[in-house]
C-alpha cells in the first residue's frame, strides 16, 4: 500500500508540473494569474484585474488559450 500511495503523489506531481510549466510557457508574467483562472471556475477576467493582473483582456486570453493548447500538446 506504501508503494501505491507513493507512486500515486508521483504521477500527481508530474502532472502539477506540467500544468505549471505549460502556465509559464503560456503566459510568463501572468502565469499564475492563468493558473488562477483555470483552477477556480468563478475567477474572472475582472477579478483578476482587480488582483493586479498587469494586461489587458485581449493578451490575457491569447495566453490562456495558448496554455490550453500546450497543455493538450503534453497529455
Amino acid at each position: 500500500p506504501t508503494e501505491k500511495l507513493a507512486e500515486t503523489r508521483a504521477e500527481l506531481r508530474r502532472k502539477m508540473l506540467k500544468i505549471e510549466n505549460a502556465a509559464v510557457d503560456a503566459g510568463g508574467d501572468i502565469a499564475k494569474y492563468i493558473l488562477l483562472a483555470v483552477i477556480n471556475e468563478d475567477m474572472t477576467f475582472d477579478k483578476l484585474k482587480a488582483k493586479g493582473m498587469p494586461c489587458e483582456r485581449t493578451y490575457f486570453y491569447d495566453k490562456r488559450r495558448k496554455y490550453y493548447w500546450l497543455l493538450s500538446k503534453e497529455i
